[in-house]
C-alpha cells in the first residue's frame, strides 16, 4: 500500500465511524426518551449513550488529524 492509499483509508474508516456513532447516538437518544431500555437498565444505557459520545468526539479529532496531514 502507498501512503496515500493509507492516508484514504484512514480517511474512509474514520468518516464512516462519525456516521455509525451519528446513527447510534440518535437511537440511544430516543430509546432513553422514551424508556426503552430492554435488557440493561436506565443507567446502563446512558452511561452507554455517553460513551458514544465521547467515541465520536475521539473520532472527530483523529479525523481533524488526517485532514491536516493530507494538508500538507
Amino acid at each position: 500500500m502507498t501512503t496515500e492509499v493509507i492516508k484514504e483509508a484512514a480517511r474512509d474508516k474514520a468518516f464512516a465511524n462519525i456516521t455509525t456513532l451519528e446513527f447510534q447516538i440518535k437511537d440511544t437518544a430516543e430509546d432513553i426518551r422514551f424508556g426503552r431500555i430492554g435488557a440493561i437498565t436506565m443507567e446502563e444505557l446512558v452511561n452507554l449513550h455517553k460513551g458514544l459520545i465521547k467515541q465520536q468526539r475521539l473520532w472527530n479529532y483523529i479525523a481533524q488529524l488526517i485532514e491536516k496531514d493530507d494538508k500538507n
